[in-house]
Order: structure tokens, then sequence, then C-alpha cells
């Protein structure tokens, strides 16, 4: 009808069950019971789009982000994944990265029962499936913009997640169920003296990581 500007749009989508675990980096910190691997020099860290001068930041666009040499993993809690489950993502080309490396790199999606050994790739997205279309303009850049991901390749069972990756930000992670170990926790630092003397003090030192979701 002449005069009528409503429009009608036909939208789908799922909701996630409320056990359903999920990480976004609003709070500016790494998720309870999240770890990154790697060290001071490359591993994963908090980002926000503060950048080039830029009078705020957005929140909504905080997340985490790797520019290293090597690559290092970002790893979720323990969670069950049931048959046909999907992981999802959002991915975008790290800030910093140049003009040369474009597109060059991307996200690996690995599965392991302890955590720590026997990484197996489920998933792998490429640089060029990230877009190189970019928040602000060209003398403000505040990141690039994230492509949504969908992961259907993990098999069933219980697994922690490793998100590997040497230059890439992702962000608002929805995938498995929460399956804390009764304990669970990594050593990050001993200071263990290879001798002592007879009849004087020995002091030995543990820096330990609760890994558990749950407060210990």
């Amino acid at each position: 009808n002449a005069g009528d500007a409503t429009v009608k749009y036909n939208l789908k989508g799922v909701v996630a069950s409320e056990d359903t675990w999920s990480a976004t980096f609003e709070s500016q910190k790494i998720p309870a019971g999240t770890h990154c691997t790697g060290d001071s020099y490359n591993t994963w860290s908090i980002n926000t789009y503060k950048l080039y001068g830029a009078a705020s930041t957005d929140n909504d666009k905080v997340n985490l982000g790797i520019s290293a040499d090597d690559e290092a993993m970002f790893v979720t809690p323990r969670l069950t994944f049931a048959d046909g489950e999907t992981l999802e993502l959002d991915v975008a080309q790290n800030r910093y990265v140049s003009d040369a490396n474009l597109q060059k790199n991307g996200v690996k999606i690995y599965y392991s029962a302890d955590g720590e050994n026997d990484w197996k790739l489920a998933h792998e997205i490429k640089g060029e499936e990230l877009s190189n279309s970019f928040y602000g303009t060209t003398t403000l850049k505040y990141g690039f913009v994230p492509t949504r991901f969908v992961i259907s390749d993990i098999p069933d069972g219980t697994w922690y997640i490793g998100f590997g990756s040497k230059s890439a930000e992702i962000d608002n992670i929805v995938g498995g169920i929460l399956t804390p170990e009764p304990h669970d926790w990594e050593m990050k630092e001993s200071d263990v003296p290879a001798a002592g003397e007879v009849n004087s003090a020995y002091t030995a030192s543990v820096t330990l990581h609760n890994l558990n979701p749950v407060a210990e």
C-alpha cells in the first residue's frame, strides 16, 4: 500500500541451552577455567578496540587475540559434546597484521582428552576465509570485522578444546556442556633447590594455576 513502510523479515535461530558453555571477553579477563599456552611473548591476550587515537572503547568488541612468531593455544575447560553438536565462534584477522600478511593466518581447532597431550586437529579456519573489512575508517581502524564459524567436526565425547594460532582474534565462543574435573590444575612455576644442608632449613615452592572453572 502507498505510504506503508513496514518491512518484514523471516528469521530463524537456535537458543543454546542454559548448560552450554560459552566465553566472551567483555570483562577483559580470561574466563574461569580456561588458560593460554606459550610464553609472555607468544600467547593470547585481551584486545579492546581503542586504537590509533580512538576517543573511547567499544566493549562489545573486546576479544582475545594473538600476534606471535609461534602458534599458541587458548584452551577451554573440559567440555562434553553429543553426537552432531557444534561449536561456534567469531574469528577475525589480528588488527596488527601487515598488508603483506593479510588473510595468511587463521585458527586451528584441536581437541584433547587430557588438555595437555595428544592434541588432534578437528578443523582449520584458513586465513582466506576471514574478512578484510574493518571497523572505523582508514585513519582510525578499530580492527577487522569478525566472521562467524560453526564447527561440526568435533567428535562426540568429553574434551578440552584448543584454539591455535599465531595471528588472529576470537570471540563469542559457544558449545559443549561444562564437565569439570574434580581437581584440575597445572604447575606454572617451581623453585626446588637441588641440594640442602643437614640441620639447616630447606625451602621449596611451587605455583599452581587452577584450571577448574569452580574456585578451589
